[in-house]
């Protein structure tokens, strides 16, 4: 009259846990899939945005040996442009063409 009624929830127990086993590799494998992927796609946008960080450290290298050059050029312009700008005060015709552009220029400088 007593039959031992445990086997059936241990049978129901082990049907249970093997359904849920290859559901639960396919999760673990979907998760480990997802982080392989994420690892990739951090590793691919450190790689681009070192290269980026890259081009622009040369771009502004060679932006700045352009500007010293040129700042170099002006520097040995300056002192003709000056003695040109005294000579153009001192021409009505050249005076009225600047006044007319908004050019300002002022007294020219003693040698």
């Amino acid at each position: 009259m007593s039959e031992p009624t445990t086997s059936v929830p241990s049978e129901t127990g082990e049907l249970i846990a093997a359904r849920v086993e290859p559901a639960l590799a396919q999760i673990r494998l979907q998760v480990v899939g997802v982080g392989v992927a994420f690892l990739v796609l951090s590793l691919s946008f450190s790689a681009f945005v070192l290269k980026q960080n890259r081009s622009l450290v040369r771009l502004v290298d060679s932006r700045q040996q352009q500007i010293q050059k040129i700042t170099e050029a002006q520097q040995r312009w300056i002192p003709a442009l000056n003695e040109l700008a005294g000579y153009s005060l001192q021409r009505p015709d050249l005076k009225a063409i600047f006044t007319r552009y908004g050019i300002q220029i002022g007294a020219p400088a003693t040698p």
